[in-house]
Formats: C-alpha cells, structure tokens, sequence
C-alpha cells in the first residue's frame, strides 16, 4: 500500500517494495488511476522498457514520455536516457509526464540534474495538466526550476520557439 505524502511536506511513511522497507519522506505522489501501471512486466509496475520513450520532433529538440510509476527503481533508466539526450545534442526536452502515475524524490532529483546539465541555455520542458503531479514538485520547493505546459504540442511548440 502507497500512501500519498503530497498533502503533507514533513509527512513519512514506511513503503515495502518487493520485499524491502523503504523510509519515503515528503515528495512522493500517487493517484489512485492504476490501471495504467498495470503494464509491462506483469508485477503492477512498467518496466523501463515500457514506461521510457524518446523521440525526435526537432535537430535539437527531444521528448522524453514517462508513463507509469517512476521512483529510486526506475530513476537509473530515465537518467541513462535523459543524458542520452544530452549527449545526443539537446537544446531542449520535453518531458512528458501525462501518463505518469508516481513520481518519487529520486525522480525529482533525476529531473533537477539534467536540467543543470543542459548547456548554453538549454531547457527542460514538462507537460502535465496534473495538479497532484506538480504538487511534488511544489512540496520539494522546485517547481521554480522547471516550466510546466498543459499538453505537449504546446511544449514543443514553446521549445521551438525559445
């Protein structure tokens, strides 16, 4: 059971996953819409496979979609691809969290560090029209940090033009 520490920034809770004892604290976040987790590899979780796709709409501009639950299990995948990107050239990414349904702090932090590594005033863009998902965000103090579209054709259509 996952209970949501969104509501409550000095809120704990004590989370097993796959056996182990994870102590969570502060930015966790979970909506109660799992049937979109419910993919991949059979255990209720994506697997990176499935919750990870990148593209390319523009030479210099990448979308990065989330689906599903993203925490300390799924953050190495995302970074890889992240820093892929980076690597690859990005002046800006899209990041697409509408169908991502659990975001934990090792993830917000995931996200903090490729936008830092973006170079010459690179950009990292997110999409969701999710409240509950930018309530972490909110609650880590980072919201800030990072510009928030309702939708991603108007993220990409804000990366071209920036």
């Amino acid at each position: 059971m996952r209970r949501s520490l969104a509501g409550d920034p000095t809120a704990s809770a004590l989370v097993t996953l796959d056996g182990r004892e994870y102590h969570m604290q502060g930015a966790c976040v979970a909506r109660t819409c799992v049937a979109r987790t419910a993919i991949g590899n059979g255990t209720g979780r994506p697997s990176p496979a499935d919750a990870i796709r990148r593209e390319r709409p523009g030479e210099d501009i990448f979308v990065v979609s989330l689906a599903g639950e993203h925490d300390l299990y799924t953050a190495p995948k995302v970074q890889e691809k992240l820093g892929s990107v980076i690597a690859a050239g990005a002046r800006a990414i899209v990041v697409d969290l509408t169908e991502t349904t659990f975001l934990d702090s090792t993830m917000l932090h995931v996200l903090l560090s490729a936008r830092s590594e973006l170079r010459d005033g690179g950009r990292l863009l997110l999409v969701t029209n999710d409240a509950t998902v930018k309530r972490v965000f909110e609650i880590a103090g980072i919201d800030r940090f990072f510009d928030f579209y309702p939708s991603r054709r108007v993220a990409e259509e804000e990366a071209r033009s920036g």
